[in-house]
């Protein structure tokens, strides 16, 4: 009997998008002086490509978490979906991805 897989993210994602967000820091945002982890949910289809998200936990700088969501759409291949009981990729959403916003050391 096949049973039904649960959606994942690719070991590196996280700290991927950490390093990509450090990179493109919100002018604002660094202006500011702002940093913080915003968490995400994101929304994907069958082929694991994020189509939409949802900042969960703020970083507490609204830059920082619409360039968290904008990111995110970016990311390609760094969710495997989850598959039914027939193994054919499903649709989802994944929660607890974090993006970690550091001041860069000047």
């Amino acid at each position: 009997v096949l049973q039904p897989t649960f959606a994942k993210l690719q070991p590196a994602t996280e700290g991927s998008l950490t390093s990509w967000g450090n990179a493109a820091y919100p002018a604002d945002a660094l202006a500011a002086k702002a940093s913080g982890t915003t968490e995400m949910e994101l929304a994907y289809d069958a082929k694991g490509q994020v189509t939409q998200c949802y900042a969960i936990v703020s970083a507490g700088h609204d830059s920082l978490d619409l360039a968290a969501c904008a990111l995110t759409l970016k990311l390609q291949g760094g969710i495997v979906p989850g598959t039914d009981v027939f193994g054919r990729p499903q649709a989802g959403r994944i929660g607890g991805v974090r993006l970690q916003w550091t001041l860069p050391v000047r």
